[in-house]
């Protein structure tokens, strides 16, 4: 009876093992990323757009978890209404000033983004002159890397990850070791 409960609690070992992993690989990809500039594309892959913004808007996207938990996430979103096409939706960090956005709208202006990121904007030019500059943008993807670096590679996040890998490993090995014992000792009876 025992020995099925400990069979039984070492069936769940691989979940400890892959949490562990996972905590490891995302400290590694935090710590790469922080060093990296926090991945933000190059400016010159970036594409450019000339345009009228005719309005914008804060975004509160909230969605729901199964099983209770719920994520907010906010952005600014400006409608660019260019000379040639339809309107293009241009997503704006939440970080970025609300008084530089708001000088934006009703005016015409220059933008630099990423159409294969949600149209992430880096760049608003108006009059040749920069009112959120890519320079700002990158700072700006610098700080939230550090910030899930500082998070993720935390000597307590690691030491938890380092934890539940070993555990979850040991444990796995542990209930493979068992039930090769018990087919071995069922063969010989």
């Amino acid at each position: 009876m025992v020995k099925k409960l400990i069979l039984w609690v070492l069936s769940y070992a691989w979940i400890a093992l892959l949490l562990g992993l996972g905590f490891l690989g995302m400290a590694i990809y935090s710590i790469y990323s922080a060093s990296h500039g926090g991945s933000i594309p190059p400016e010159s892959a970036l594409s450019s757009m000339s345009g009228h913004i005719t309005e914008g808007r804060e975004m509160v996207v909230e969605t729901q978890r199964r099983r209770g938990g719920k994520t907010t996430r906010k952005y600014y979103e400006l409608d660019l209404n260019p000379a040639s096409g339809a309107i293009i939706k241009l997503r704006v960090d939440h970080d970025v000033s609300r008084t530089v956005l708001e000088a934006a709208i009703d005016e015409d202006v220059t933008v630099k983004y990423d159409p294969n990121d949600d149209n992430s904007t880096y760049v608003i030019q108006q009059g040749g002159k920069d009112l959120m500059s890519y320079t700002d943008a990158a700072a700006l993807s610098q700080r939230h890397a550090d910030a899930d670096k500082a998070f993720f590679a935390s000597g307590g996040m690691m030491g938890v990850a380092a934890l539940l890998a070993l555990l979850g490993g040991g444990g796995v090995w542990w209930r493979r070791k068992l039930l090769a014992d018990s087919n071995a000792s069922g063969q010989q009876g």
